[in-house]
């Protein structure tokens, strides 16, 4: 995992919540893309945060339903993070 240093307190990133989904949207955010495991980090003096450590290939994608219905589901149950990766901003 490469060294992540906040720009702004130019302090080392801190792990703050390992196993957490991103939510990659397709375009317009009309639905789920892609499922991803990754790591929550958090600056210790800024309280900044990054998402980085995405595992190798994501846990579902829009074509395989019944994994992506699976994921879903184990997120509701396990009361996982889920972190929403838009392709365009919020307005």
């Amino acid at each position: 995992m490469p060294k992540m240093v906040c720009t702004k307190c130019e302090r080392e990133f801190k792990p703050k919540r390992n196993g957490v989904h991103v939510h990659e949207l397709m375009k317009n955010d009309t639905a789920i893309y892609k499922i991803w495991d990754a790591d929550l980090w958090e600056c210790p003096d800024c309280n900044s945060e990054v998402v980085a450590g995405f595992g190798r290939v994501p846990m579902a994608e829009h074509f395989e339903t019944e994994q992506m219905q699976a994921v879903l589901t184990f997120e509701r149950r396990a009361n996982i993070l889920i972190i929403l990766d838009r392709e365009h901003p919020k307005a």
